[in-house]
């Protein structure tokens, strides 16, 4: 997968370098139904194919991010072991695919009680004091992210600690645009206060910002990535 500014070289897309140099995060946004996780499942199956360990983190309350892998059944969220008591271990909340994955899904709060974004922050929050990807060295680490209200809890995956990209798929339907606009958005006020990862893209469209990464007085451009689907009749 490789793409460039007009007239200039081809370069790796995604940031995916294959080469054993760190883990690598994407987070990938899209409205309900568009088909983001379908393209998250593709993605984790290609990747794990070549080689690669990788991590699928479900961020929708529906929990049916990963269900494609393991042939349709649905994993064991993390918020569902949470509430059932005791201390969880990483054996309950994360399970390899046949194809190799490693499937995490969030879940969310009991219907009509608690906050579907809070739970996400919750799930990463017990991922992190398990030590999950110090445990598991995953390659690539892919965040599958209802898109439809970027609240705290659903924007979580765009923070520079979290991810270090993020991408939007979308349709040309007006609420898959709504919603890609409104991710789009909150990317670009979280990358002017500095703690936002860059955007990829095909089409290369550039911002300018200033990334943690980076001195505070360095600025750079990065690409936008919006992943375009035909709108369906």
């Amino acid at each position: 997968m490789t793409g460039g500014e007009a007239g200039g070289p081809a370069r790796p897309l995604l940031g995916f370098k294959g080469d054993g140099s760190g883990m690598y995060r994407l987070a990938i946004y899209g409205k309900g139904g568009i088909g983001k996780s379908t393209t998250t499942c593709n993605l984790a199956a290609a990747l794990a194919g070549r080689g690669h360990t990788v991590m699928q983190i479900g961020c929708d309350p529906k929990s049916d991010s990963t269900a494609l892998h393991p042939g349709g059944t649905q994993v064991p969220t993390v918020l569902d072991r949470m509430r059932a008591g005791g201390t969880p271990t990483l054996d309950e909340v994360v399970r390899r695919a046949d194809d190799g994955v490693l499937c995490v899904e969030a879940g969310g709060p009991i219907p009509g009680v608690g906050c579907a974004g809070r739970g996400i922050i919750a799930a990463f929050d017990l991922l992190a004091q398990l030590n999950a990807f110090d445990v598991y060295k995953p390659d690539y680490v892919l965040y599958d992210v209802l898109g439809d209200v970027v609240c705290g809890g659903f924007a979580m995956p765009l923070r520079g600690e979290y991810s270090d990209a993020a991408m939007v798929v979308t349709s040309g339907e007006m609420m898959s645009l709504y919603a890609a606009g409104n991710i789009m958005h909150a990317l670009a006020d979280f990358q002017k206060r500095g703690y936002a990862p860059p955007a990829l893209s095909p089409t290369c469209a550039t911002w300018r910002t200033r990334t943690p990464r980076s001195p505070a007085s360095a600025r750079r451009r990065v690409p936008v990535c919006v992943l375009a689907s035909p709108a369906r009749a």
